[in-house]
């Protein structure tokens, strides 16, 4: 995994959604996407309880510049890529860090162990993100894309812990967590 861009930056949709087309750069083997809060850049609170500052459940919140999620995935069939990034990607992200994304079975396998954990049916990556605050979202969405926007939703109220203001760091601070301990830990205090 090079740390060379592979492609131009792109901006998300307001549904979340996005398309690279992969550059000359690209010379096949695992790909890393991240998403970059900053410059305007916002996500909807999908946090029960509000994401601080006055900011409430379905209002758009300002991501910080130092806001990042990302997803690894193993190489692309094709030069045009959306892979769907999320909190849980974001957590196989940091497994599969641990093992230098050197190859393929290490990512798949961080990949499947974060669906396995969370009981997904489908790859973690290609699950299309809904957004759980509107109705006609929920109910467009397949069972997958629910289940992933409930989950996800309740992981950020879980690491937030009343601190909803702070939920990057916090978000952040557990993802790293998961992938320094290679997965998740039951019954883990912090």
């Amino acid at each position: 995994l090079s740390a060379k861009p592979v492609s131009d930056p792109a901006k998300t949709l307001p549904d979340g959604s996005y398309t690279l087309t992969l550059n000359s750069s690209y010379q096949k083997g695992a790909l890393r996407v991240i998403i970059k809060g900053g410059s305007g850049a916002t996500m909807t609170c999908d946090i029960p309880t509000g994401c601080g500052n006055g900011i409430v459940f379905g209002q758009p919140t300002p991501l910080s510049d130092t806001f990042r999620l990302a997803a690894v995935t193993p190489a692309p069939g094709s030069t045009t890529v959306s892979v769907h990034i999320n909190a849980l990607t974001d957590l196989a992200d940091k497994i599969a860090a641990k093992d230098g994304y050197n190859k393929a079975s290490s990512i798949t396998g961080a990949n499947d162990r974060i669906r396995q954990a969370f009981s997904l049916g489908a790859d973690i990556t290609s699950i299309k993100s809904i957004d759980i605050t509107k109705a006609s979202s929920i109910g467009s969405g397949d069972l997958n894309s629910r289940q992933l926007a409930l989950v996800s939703a309740a992981l950020l109220s879980a690491v937030a812990k009343g601190d909803e203001a702070n939920f990057e760091k916090r978000l952040s601070d557990f993802a790293t967590q998961v992938g320094t301990d290679g997965g998740l830990v039951k019954n883990d205090d912090d």
